[in-house]
């Protein structure tokens, strides 16, 4: 059986990306929706999950990251929107590869409604008030898109997706420390405080 290339993308300071999908291309993350519910159905319980779950926290990832893009204040927080965005991307693209060549193809990836009023609440903030509470999210983005890949790596029946997964796992934990080191940094810098009506801005 044809073994796809793994395509990943560091999420490291000052790396330039390479071999990422540009967002004008074509709708980042999306996957075709034709005969979407029989063709998952005939993949294993434990696979079914992966690929619902995965999908979706990866779609989570390039949504907020292109978000961060546009909100972020921080230069360094931008930088990890469009790095979290390319990996989303990456990964989305490597699940829905490996799946085809065992026949299946993937549903559209949807947000939680979790998800979704996190990406409301995200984006009615701007400035340092949205950079810590997005470093936030995506941390907990980060750690939820692993548990996933973690449980698919131990647990998958689908060869083709269970090696996906493994793989995966080295570089998303990378990028997980990559983003804890970013988020320690932005919660180490001092929120501005409002200015009261009548006193002089500094």
């Amino acid at each position: 059986m044809r073994k796809s290339p793994y395509i990943l993308l560091a999420l490291c300071v000052g790396v330039p990306l390479t071999g990422g999908v540009a967002f004008a291309q074509k709708p980042a993350g999306e996957i075709p929706p034709s005969g979407v519910t029989e063709a998952v159905k005939t993949l294993p319980p434990p696979d079914q999950q992966f690929v619902r779950q995965a999908s979706g926290a990866l779609m989570a990832q390039i949504r907020f990251g292109q978000l961060a893009q546009e909100r972020a204040q921080s230069p360094s927080v931008r930088q990890v929107g469009r790095q979290i965005a390319d990996q989303g991307t990456a990964l989305s693209d490597q699940m829905r590869r490996n799946a085809s060549d065992v026949g299946v193809t993937l549903p559209i990836a949807q947000l939680t409604p979790l998800q979704m009023q996190a990406y409301s609440r995200l984006s009615q903030l701007s400035g340092p008030a949205f950079d810590q509470a997005y470093m936030a999210e995506v941390q907990a983005l980060q750690q939820q898109t692993m548990a996933s890949f973690q449980n698919e790596s131990l647990n998958g029946e689908t060869p083709e997706l269970k090696q996906y997964a493994q793989q995966s796992l080295p570089q998303l934990r990378q990028n997980a420390g990559v983003i804890q080191q970013r988020f320690d940094q932005i919660k180490r810098q001092p929120m501005p405080q409002p200015i009261q009506p009548g006193m002089p801005q500094p």
